[in-house]
C-alpha cells in the first residue's frame, strides 16, 4: 500500500503541473482587442455590438479639450470594420446631438488587423476595441449638468453583415459635483493606437513600378531588429494597394522595402496616400501601428524586391516597440517556469525525481533541516547548469553560430557519454553494484556526500530534460534570445527554478512531506524498478546515435557497455584479505574503463556521418529548394521540423501525423508534406527555426492553397507544439 501510495504521489503532482497554465494558443499574446469585465448573454443578446461611450473626466471647463473612449463589446465570431473597411465593408459612424460650440473630432482608430474573405481582405476589429474622439468644449458652458447622447451606425459581419444601431450618452457636470475620472480606460485605448507620425518621425514614400506600389519607410531601427517582424501596410484610404495581395518585404539596413500589387485605380484620386505600417512579432502576436504621412509618390522603374520567405528572424540582440521582444518580462518569466515544470515530465528526468523523493522519504524522518539543504543544493545545481547552458549559447551566437535549443544532443560524443552514465545509473539502481554508496549515487542515497550528490543530480537533470523546447517554453526561450545577456540569464535561471520546484516544494513544505509513506524494504525494491526507465533511456540514446551513425553507431557504444559492465564486475570481487588480488583487479579496471571511454570517444568521432538521411516513411525529405519549389506550386505545403532525441516530436508525429486519417487528407488535398530532421546539426534547418522565432523542435508550419485569382497564398500557419489528431486534421482539411 505504502509503494502504491508513494507512486501514486509522484505521479498525480506531476501530471497536475500542466493545470497550473493558461491555454497555449494564447501564450505571451498581446492583441488589438481589450477586454473589460462585461459579461452579455451573447446566447438571448439581440444585438451583435455593444457600446459604451466613457468621457476621461465628468468635471469640466470651458475651453477644455477631453478625449472620449468608445467602446465596442462585438459578439464573438463577429466583427466590424477599420476607418478604410477594405475590400468590402463600413466602417462605425458616430452621430453626436451636442449643443451649439460643441464639437467632435473624428474618430482615433486602433491598429486593425486584416479580415480575409476569401477572395477578399477586409480591415477591422473582433472583440472588445478601444476607440477615441476628442470632445472641444465652448468657452462658457451653459449651467447645470450637461448631457450629450450619440447615436452609433454600425456595419457587424460575420458570414453575413447586419446593420446595426446603439446609443449611449456621455454626462458632464453632474448635480451632485462627485469628480470621476478614467485615466485607466483612456491609457488603455491609447495603448492600441498607431504610433504617431510625430513621434516616430519614420519618413516614407510610394513609388509605382509597372502593376506594383513600392513602399519605402526610412526607420530609425536595425536590420536585425526589423527582420524579427512581420510587416503589413494599412492604407488610410482604398485604391492604392490590391488588399488581397500579399505583401514583399526586404530590408536594407534600417529601411523597409514594401512591395505590394497596385489597385486599378487612378492614384491621383486617392487623397490620403498615408496609413499605418505595423510590425508584428509573431511568436507573441504583439503588433505595433505606425502612422505614416505619405505624399510623394514617384513614378518609374525601381530595383526588384526579392520575394520574401516567411518572415525571418533573428537571434540577435534586439529592442522592439513597446516592450522588448513582444513578451514583456513578467509574462516570459511565468512560461519559463511553467516550462520547467512540465520537463519534469521528460521520460529520464521522471525517475530522477523519483530517486529524490525516495530520498527524502528516507530522510524526513530524521532531519527536515538537512532535507531542505538538499533541495536548496539540487535546485542549484539545476538553476547554474541553465545559467552554463545559456552562456554558452549566448557567446556562440554573439559569434556568428546558428544553434538552437538541445544543441548539445546533436553531439554525438555527449550522447555516448551519456549512455555511459546512465547505464551505470540504471546498474546501480538494479542493485549491481554498490560501492561505498557514493559512485553514481546521483542523489539516490542521504550519505555524508547527499549535498555533493543533491548538485549532481540537479546537473544531470538539466541535461537530460533539455532536448525538446515543451509547451510554454517557446515563447520564453524566442524573448531570451533576443535580449541583452542579463536579461536571457535571467529566463533561463526561471526554467531551471521550473525544473527544480516540485522537489523544492516537497523539501520546504512539511504536508506534502507528510503525504509521502514510511521508509522501508519496499523502497528498495521500487528503486530497482526505477532502473527500468533508465536502461529505457540507453536504449533511446543507442538509437538516436544510429541515426547518423547507422550499425555503427550501435556497435561503439555496446562495446563501451561491455566494457564498463566487465570493469564493475571485476570490482565487485574486491575482498578485503586479498590486497594484492584488490590491486590487481582495481588497475584492471580502471585500464578497462579508461580505455573504453578513450577508445569509444575517439572511434565515434572517427566515423563519417551520414549526412543524408533516410528518405520518410511518408513525406518528402525537407530542402531550401524542395520548400521553394512546393511554395511554386497550387499544392498546400505542411513542414514538419523533428528530431530523433525529441520525445515531444516523436509522440506528436506517431499520435497526429502518421496516421491513417491524416494520410488521407494529405492525399484528398494534394498537400506536399515535407520532413526536416534536425537529429544532426543541419544550418538550414536552423535557419528556418530561427525564421518562426523558434530554437528548437518540433515545429509545424501550414502553408494554405494559393488563391486562384491572385496567386497569392494566406499567411503560414504555425502549429502549437503539442499535436491532436483533430487539430491536425482541421488545420489540413479546411
Amino acid at each position: 500500500m505504502q509503494r502504491l501510495h508513494l507512486f501514486l504521489f509522484l505521479v498525480l503532482f506531476s501530471f497536475s503541473l500542466p493545470a497550473l497554465a493558461s491555454d497555449p494558443e494564447a501564450e505571451g499574446q498581446r492583441v488589438y482587442e481589450h477586454t473589460h469585465q462585461h459579461h452579455y448573454d451573447w446566447d438571448t443578446a439581440k444585438q451583435n455590438v455593444f457600446i459604451e461611450v466613457t468621457p476621461q473626466k465628468n468635471m469640466v471647463q470651458g475651453g477644455e479639450t477631453i478625449p472620449v473612449v468608445i467602446e465596442q463589446i462585438i459578439r464573438p465570431g463577429w466583427h466590424t470594420y477599420w476607418k478604410n473597411p477594405g475590400d468590402s465593408g463600413e466602417p462605425m459612424h458616430a452621430k453626436w446631438d451636442a449643443p451649439e460650440g460643441f464639437s467632435f473630432s473624428d474618430i482615433s482608430w486602433p491598429t486593425p488587423v486584416k479580415l480575409p474573405f476569401d477572395p477578399l481582405v477586409n480591415y477591422g476589429y473582433h472583440g472588445d476595441t478601444l476607440l477615441i474622439q476628442y470632445l472641444t468644449l465652448p468657452p462658457k458652458l451653459p449651467a447645470g449638468p450637461i448631457t450629450i447622447p450619440v447615436r452609433f451606425d454600425i456595419l457587424v459581419c460575420q458570414d453575413i453583415c447586419i446593420p446595426e444601431q446603439a446609443t449611449a450618452s456621455i454626462h458632464l457636470n453632474p448635480k451632485d459635483g462627485k469628480e470621476e475620472h478614467n485615466d485607466l480606460i483612456l491609457n488603455d485605448a491609447g495603448m492600441f493606437m498607431p504610433i504617431a507620425q510625430k513621434d516616430h518621425n519614420w519618413s516614407a514614400q510610394w513609388q509605382v513600378d509597372g502593376d506594383q506600389m513600392l513602399l519605402s519607410v526610412q526607420t530609425d531601427m536595425d536590420a536585425d531588429s526589423l527582420k524579427q517582424h512581420k510587416i503589413e501596410f494599412f492604407p488610410n484610404e482604398y485604391g492604392i494597394i490590391q488588399n488581397s495581395a500579399l505583401p514583399q518585404v526586404e530590408i536594407d539596413g534600417g529601411k523597409i522595402l514594401l512591395r505590394q500589387a497596385k489597385e486599378s485605380f487612378p492614384i491621383d484620386k486617392v487623397k490620403d496616400k498615408g496609413g499605418v505600417l505595423v510590425l508584428e512579432y509573431p511568436q507573441t502576436k504583439d503588433r505595433f501601428g505606425y502612422d505614416l504621412h505619405i505624399d510623394t509618390v514617384e513614378t518609374g522603374p525601381v530595383a526588384a524586391a526579392s520575394p520574401s520567405p516567411p518572415p525571418s528572424f533573428s537571434n540577435t540582440t534586439s529592442q522592439t516597440p513597446g516592450t522588448a521582444a513582444g513578451v514583456n518580462l513578467f509574462q516570459a518569466l511565468v512560461f519559463a517556469v511553467i516550462g520547467g515544470l512540465i520537463l519534469n515530465l521528460m521520460p529520464c528526468v521522471f525517475p530522477v525525481l523519483s530517486m529524490k523523493v525516495l530520498s527524502l522519504a528516507k530522510l524526513s524522518e530524521k532531519d527536515k533541516k538537512q532535507a531542505r539543504h538538499y533541495g536548496l543544493a539540487y535546485t542549484a545545481g539545476i538553476i547554474l547548469s541553465f545559467l552554463a547552458i545559456a552562456g554558452l549559447l549566448i557567446i556562440l551566437k554573439s559569434g556568428g553560430s546558428a544553434i538552437g535549443w538541445g544543441f548539445h544532443l546533436q553531439n554525438p560524443v555527449v550522447i555516448l557519454l551519456l549512455i555511459y552514465l546512465f547505464f551505470l545509473i540504471a546498474l546501480n539502481l538494479s542493485g549491481f553494484f554498490e560501492i561505498g554508496n557514493r559512485l553514481m549515487s546521483l542523489g539516490s542515497r542521504v550519505e555524508s556526500h547527499g549535498l555533493r550528490g543533491s548538485f549532481l543530480t540537479g546537473i544531470l537533470a538539466t541535461i537530460v530534460a533539455t532536448p525538446c523546447t515543451a509547451p510554454y517554453m517557446a515563447a520564453a526561450l524566442g524573448y531570451a534570445l533576443v535580449q541583452p545577456a542579463f536579461v536571457a540569464l535571467l529566463i533561463f535561471a526561471a526554467l531551471g527554478l521550473g525544473l527544480a520546484l516540485p522537489y523544492l516544494l516537497i523539501c520546504f513544505m512539511p504536508p506534502l512531506q507528510k503525504l509521502m509513506p514510511r521508509p522501508g524494504a519496499w523502497m528498495v525494491t521500487f528503486k530497482e524498478f526505477l532502473s527500468f526507465p533508465m536502461f529505457g533511456a540507453v536504449i533511446w540514446l543507442i538509437w538516436v546515435l544510429a541515426q547518423p551513425f547507422g550499425l555503427n553507431g550501435v556497435l561503439v557504444p555496446l562495446i563501451g557497455l561491455l566494457g564498463l559492465g566487465f570493469a564493475i564486475w571485476l570490482l565487485k570481487h574486491l575482498r578485503t584479505e586479498a590486497p594484492t588480488r584488490n590491486f590487481v583487479y582495481a588497475a584492471l579496471s580502471a585500464l578497462i574503463v579508461f580505455s573504453t571511454l578513450i577508445g569509444s570517444i575517439y572511434k565515434i568521432q572517427s566515423l563519417d556521418m551520414r549526412r543524408e538521411h533516410p528518405a520518410p516513411a511518408f513525406g518528402q525529405t525537407y530542402s531550401e529548394d524542395g520548400l521553394t519549389q512546393a511554395l511554386a506550386t497550387q499544392h498546400p505545403v505542411f513542414v514538419e521540423m523533428t528530431a530523433a532525441w525529441c520525445v515531444t516530436c516523436k509522440v506528436n508525429h506517431y499520435r497526429a501525423i502518421d496516421t491513417q486519417q491524416t494520410r488521407d487528407i494529405l492525399k484528398k488535398r494534394d498537400i506536399i508534406y515535407l520532413i526536416g530532421d534536425w537529429t544532426n546539426y543541419e544550418e538550414h534547418i536552423t535557419a528556418y527555426l530561427n525564421r518562426y522565432g523558434r530554437n528548437g523542435v518540433p515545429i509545424y508550419v501550414y502553408y494554405g492553397r494559393p488563391d486562384p485569382k491572385t496567386g497569392q497564398r494566406p499567411e503560414p500557419q504555425l502549429l502549437p507544439q503539442l499535436l491532436s489528431p483533430s487539430l491536425v486534421a482541421e488545420v489540413l482539411d479546411r
